[in-house]
């Protein structure tokens, strides 16, 4: 047991939720940009979230997730059918709830 002046701090959980449709050509940027000074005192997760694209953006937002090497795991979901941009949101919000985050932070695909 600990107390609470020897107790190693717990970072909190913060989701950034990327809502993606057509955004092949700017995905690679925009997870880019998620400043990786966040990984100091958050435990972060990027969450990809393409709804229903017309162009690559699922297969160039999943090969990113798999070639990216900075401080965050990056995630990648595909909506077979389009939500919208509000269910979309919705999804990732789901997502947050179910696996215990205590933030989000709602980014456009198109930066």
């Amino acid at each position: 047991m600990c107390s609470l002046t020897n107790c190693p701090r717990i970072k909190q959980k913060l989701l950034v939720s990327i809502v993606a449709y057509n955004a092949q050509k700017t995905i690679r940027d925009v997870v880019s940009r998620v400043p990786a000074s966040l990984a100091d005192s958050y435990e972060v997760e990027v969450l990809i979230i393409d709804d229903a694209s017309s162009d690559s953006t699922f297969e160039v937002s999943h090969r990113f997730s798999q070639e990216y090497t900075g401080p965050f795991s990056v995630r990648v979901l595909f909506n077979p059918t389009n939500q919208g941009y509000g269910g979309n949101q919705k999804i990732g919000y789901h997502y947050a709830i179910q696996n215990g985050f205590d933030f989000v932070a709602l980014i456009h695909g198109d930066g």
